[in-house]
């Protein structure tokens, strides 16, 4: 597992346990969701979001995964949280 997907899990994880259990089926594909936008929020600086789209057409999905520490799926959905607001 690399540094950022390690950081990657271990915040998601985290959100997890401060959000608390939930019931099974569609409440749980929601909730992860919900934790997996949170992640994204929470580990990319609140600076950079505005911009993230920009940063990802300039200089690439790998570079830009790599220099905010996190994996590509993480990425993506910031990449979407940021589009659908």
């Amino acid at each position: 597992m690399t540094g950022a997907l390690r950081r990657v899990t271990l915040a998601h994880e985290l959100i997890h346990l401060e959000r608390g259990p939930v019931s099974e089926g569609a409440a749980a594909r929601v909730e992860e969701v919900l934790v997996e936008t949170s992640t994204a929020l929470r580990l990319i600086p609140a600076a950079l979001l505005a911009d993230l789209p920009e940063l990802v057409s300039r200089h690439g999905i790998d570079a830009a995964a790599a220099f905010l520490a996190i994996d590509h799926q993480l990425l993506q959905v910031a990449l979407h949280a940021v589009r659908s607001t």
